[in-house]
């Protein structure tokens, strides 16, 4: 005050000053403040000088303990985002803001933003109406039916209640009939973001689940050559003790588990990389940085790519996706951002894996069938072999049909493999394919990969009269590349090579089509054949910049590519969160506008077009992939909101990301959050179609008994393990319909840098000051 002419005294003041002193010089600071008040007829510049920051030097509010971050303990406890996290309580003071559902025992998990309370019958409702407003997208906004989604990806499933997540797979047993027969189920497949843990996702198959395979490939395969783990892990997909899939002797149909691979995926992987490449080249926080912070780090990301030698990419990538593209029991998910790179439009420019990841989707549509066996050989390869249709063992001799299909797949981690002249590598091809010649569709040379999509000019060798292909450490007279050895390139740090059957026609497509029948048990998903036969894609990244024309936009090149994926034997397009996002840079996701940090949930592009496009945009895109014969899965993110405009005062105490207490000075205090609003479109479609819904699907509002997985952790820190549970979801209310969200329906929020002080107390008494003398009912900042 001093410095700002507001007390003229000589006086010092520090923390030591006399308490008399600093309340005389106080009341001076008040008295001059009136009268500049009244002299200026406005409090704007007091509002500055208290709450703006100028140059280098904070607020005068943001200089103290209580009014800033510091007094939030930002960082501790398990803080996986933004600071950490709040989480509400009941409290007399703020009655309009308590809940009955965020008690001890129920969910509290914590991720981004303003937390979603999914335990609460409201918030389901709520969840369901929006979720048929997808499905029906373009019934509703265009009376358009061939632009409504057909599945659904659950993001981040570990952490919405359980009832919510049974809720929505009981409307698609309702709405689409998944469970009636394989056929209806293969065209609505849908997954989640987790393991076996996925709530109630594995115990009737409604969902697929991620397998172990990403795990296993990260430490198998990922590393430089020298630190990987042996390729053993690669043989099974194991969840705490159970057995999601085993490629090792798999003769089976429908006893895995229904689920999906993947290495990479928006989020998984790829952002915490890209992420040190920024902060690496340009210093800048990894979820806060320009336009052009992002160009140079991309820059050196792709450098890093390219390079023998990696930083920030893993190694290997084509022969992870050469294993999870034959693998027997897994639906593959494929990431756009393996294929195309961030520095350019969308689909404008081919990363260093594209021709390998397509030749590894065509390989799979004409070849890859019937049953697998996979092993480690002495010299640490990895050996799979697919045996055809027909053929569910070695020793079965199939069908006329199995002679030209079937694949064998050849991985080392080993750039420094070198075999004896002794030394010989074999692939077991099986009974059905002996004596038969066979074909290179990628081989690895010193450069990098090869790949050959016909038999003409392909390398050829041949099987003997038990159906193994033999290899050593010399080419097959006369074709290049033939030799088994370990390379170190951009691509490859080990070896890679696939063998397929001479002889197949330009068309063949081994794919499996779904029964028709009646399901005769009460599951959705089965593991088999025709589950196999689809293969899902990851259309979007999360750095892909925006579009400087409309023929950029996203949806619209989608639209235009339809045919492209249809080719690449695509059965499920996977869009991006379509959702406007808050670009209040609280976060990546805020950031980079990718759709998961939104405020309006129901807001797919209408008026202006998001990242992604308009609302007509997607419509067109849903159509042209429907007409390409792929179903298009919507991303479901049920857990948070951004960036709401309206304040209210809650109770609120320091937690962790699993709502565990979080001990610091903090304590319990009343906080004004950004918990009020939604949106114009949520204020239009919010809770619009709950009584049509009731309706329709009355068992969805009724109270229900079901079981769920719950993943265990042992005290001796050995392997995780599941036990089953049981829960009782409530009735659920279709009159209660939010038009705006508020803090009753919300777990909590992440910290806010508003200071535990923020709303006003006397710190002595604890007793919070309140606006008028009679009737108060509300506190206030």
């Amino acid at each position: 005050m001093k410095q700002n002419g507001l007390l003229d005294t000589s006086s010092q003041f520090n923390l030591q000053s006399d308490q008399y002193d600093l309340n005389v010089a106080a009341q001076k600071v008040q008295v001059a403040i009136e009268k500049r008040i009244s002299k200026e007829k406005s409090t704007d510049w007091l509002k500055d000088l208290l709450f703006e920051a100028h140059e280098d030097t904070p607020s005068f509010v943001k200089q103290q303990f209580i009014w800033n971050k510091d007094s939030e303990y930002q960082g501790q406890g398990d803080a996986w985002f933004q600071g950490g996290y709040l989480k509400y309580g009941n409290n007399e003071l703020t009655p309009t803001t308590n809940s009955d559902y965020r008690e001890s025992g129920n969910t509290l998990d914590f991720l981004l933003a303003n937390d979603v309370d999914n335990s609460n019958p409201a918030v389901q409702a709520e969840n369901l109406n929006w979720l048929h407003y997808l499905m029906n997208f373009g019934t509703i906004t265009a009376n358009d039916d061939d632009a409504n989604f057909d599945s659904i990806r659950i993001d981040a499933v570990d952490f919405i209640d359980n009832d919510a997540i049974q809720r929505t797979y009981d409307y698609m047993r309702d709405a689409y009939k998944v469970d009636a027969s394989e056929d209806n189920a293969n065209k609505h497949i849908s997954l989640v973001e987790a393991g076996l843990d996925a709530g109630t996702s594995t115990i009737k198959s409604d969902a697929l689940v991620e397998s172990n395979f990403r795990e296993a490939a990260t430490l198998s395969l990922a590393n430089q050559s020298g630190e990987n783990s042996s390729l053993t892990n690669m043989l099974q997909d194991i969840d705490g003790g159970q057995i999601i899939a085993d490629h090792a002797n798999n003769a089976t149909e429908n006893e895995s588990t229904p689920n999906y691979s993947i290495i990479h995926a928006h989020d998984k992987g790829i952002q915490e990389k890209v992420g040190a490449a920024i902060t690496d080249v340009t210093g800048a926080d990894w979820t806060n940085f320009t336009d052009d912070q992002l160009k140079e780090g991309l820059a050196a990301y792709y450098q890093d790519q390219r390079s023998t030698n990696k930083k920030y990419n893993i190694y290997n990538l084509p022969s992870i996706y050469a294993l999870m593209l034959t693998n027997k029991d897994t639906v593959p998910r494929v990431y756009y951002g393996d294929m195309y790179q961030d520095d350019g439009q969308y689909m404008e420019k081919q990363s260093i894996y594209y021709d390998a990841i397509v030749s590894l989707m065509n390989t799979r549509k004409s070849y890859v069938s019937g049953g697998q066996t996979m092993d480690v050989d002495e010299h640490g390869l990895l050996k799979s072999v697919r045996f055809g249709k027909d053929a569910m063992t070695a020793s079965d001799l199939g069908t006329n049909e199995t002679r030209t299909e079937g694949v064998g797949v050849l991985v080392g981690n080993d750039s420094s493999l070198k075999l004896n002249d002794s030394d010989t590598v074999t692939l077991e091809m099986g009974a059905a394919h002996k004596n038969q010649k066979y074909r290179a569709a990628l081989l690895t040379t010193s450069d990098g990969i090869v790949t050959y999509d016909a038999d003409n000019d392909a390398p050829t060798i041949w099987t003997d009269d038990r159906g193994t292909l033999t290899f050593s450490n010399k080419e097959i007279a006369g074709q290049d590349y033939t030799s088994v050895q370990g390379f170190a390139n951009s691509q490859v740090s080990g070896y890679l090579a696939v063998w397929v059957p001479v002889g197949a026609s330009d068309d063949q497509d081994v794919r499996t089509a779904a029964l028709t029948d009646a399901n005769l048990d009460d599951k959705v998903l089965h593991s088999n054949a025709a589950l196999d036969s689809n293969l899902i894609y990851e259309g979007f990244s999360n750095f892909q910049p925006k579009a400087t024309t409309n023929d950029e936009l996203t949806n619209v090149v989608i639209a235009k590519n339809a045919n492209l994926f249809e080719k690449w034997g695509i059965t499920s397009f996977e869009m991006a969160p379509q959702y406007r996002s808050s670009g209040d840079h609280t976060f990546l996701d805020s950031t980079i506008d990718n759709g998961y940090a939104f405020t309006d949930r129901y807001d797919l592009g209408f008026e202006t077009p998001t990242k992604y496009g308009t609302d007509k945009d997607l419509r067109t895109a849903i159509k042209a992939l429907h007409q390409s014969n792929m179903q298009v899965m919507a991303d479901v993110v049920d857990n948070q909101v951004y960036n709401l405009s309206g304040q209210e005062v809650v109770s609120a105490s320091r937690a962790g990301v699993y709502g565990n207490d979080v001990s610091t000075g903090f304590g319990t205090q009343l906080y004004a959050v950004n918990s009020v609003g939604g949106g114009k479109y949520q204020a239009q479609y919010g809770g619009e179609y709950l009584n049509e819904l009731k309706q329709q699907y009355p068992d969805l509002f009724e109270a229900k008994t079901y079981d769920y997985w719950v993943k265990n952790y042992s005290n001796d820190g050995s392997d995780p393990y599941y036990t089953l549970s049981q829960n009782t979801r409530k009735d659920m209310p279709s009159s209660e319909v939010i038009k705006q969200w508020s803090a009753k329906y919300m777990n909590g929020t992440n910290v806010l840098g508003n200071g535990m002080g923020y709303v006003l107390k006397d710190w002595n008494t604890g007793e919070y000051f309140k606006i008028g003398e009679k009737n108060a009912d509300f506190i206030t900042n």
